[in-house]
Order: structure tokens, then C-alpha cells, then sequence
């Protein structure tokens, strides 16, 4: 979604308000990966997304603050990614000595059913 990157005033409230209840909600949504809405997209004024379509083989790299998704394909893909975060959950209230970095839990989060 164009521009969607920006840290305006309405995108920072929206992701505010999403923290608030993140916890509750479980899954990627209680990693900090919230999930937005064509709803919440047209109130915080962004057009209609658009496809950005590219050759077989071709790597995409994206800011992935902004909004994105991926959209249906008229024929069966596969998609392969290589997936980079250097953050804790930012729900803990502490620092550090995050129970999810044990071991036999850290490579297995997205996993877990934690709600």
C-alpha cells in the first residue's frame, strides 16, 4: 500500500489501538504482526491497493511496517521467504529475560497457541 509506511498521526493511533488488545487476539496479531482491514485502510485514507506483479524468480524486498498482502493468483504459486526480526515481543513489561527465547521454545513462537 503506497505511503503506508509513513508514521503519520492516524497510522500511529490505529497501531496503538491495536496494541491494546493484541494479547487477546494470539497468533501473529500477539507478535506485534497486526493485521489491518479494508475498513481500517480506507479510514485512515489509503486508495485501493495495487498488484505489483514480477517475473518468476525475482526477489522482492519490502519494508514491511507498511501495509502488504498478498493477492490471489489465477494459477498455484509458491512463495518463498526469507523472514529478518531483531525484535522482542513488545508487549513484555519487562527488559529481557524473555521466556519465549528459552530453549526448545525460541525457534517454535509462531507455533505456540498463546492466547
Amino acid at each position: 500500500m503506497p505511503g503506508s509506511h509513513r508514521g503519520t498521526d492516524e497510522r500511529l493511533a490505529w497501531e496503538y489501538e491495536q496494541s491494546l488488545h493484541a494479547t487477546q487476539v494470539g497468533g501473529h496479531t500477539a507478535f506485534g504482526s497486526f493485521r489491518v482491514k479494508p475498513t481500517d485502510l480506507e479510514a485512515l485514507g489509503f486508495d485501493e491497493p495495487i498488484a505489483v506483479t514480477v517475473p518468476a524468480n525475482t526477489m522482492v524486498i519490502a519494508n514491511t511496517f507498511a501495509f502488504h498482502g498478498r493477492t490471489p493468483s489465477p494459477h498455484s504459486t509458491i512463495r518463498v521467504e526469507i523472514n529478518g526480526n531483531l525484535r522482542r515481543n513488545p508487549f513484555l513489561p519487562w527488559t529481557g529475560l524473555d521466556p519465549l527465547a528459552f530453549p526448545g521454545i525460541q525457534h517454535d513462537q509462531m507455533s505456540l497457541n498463546l492466547k
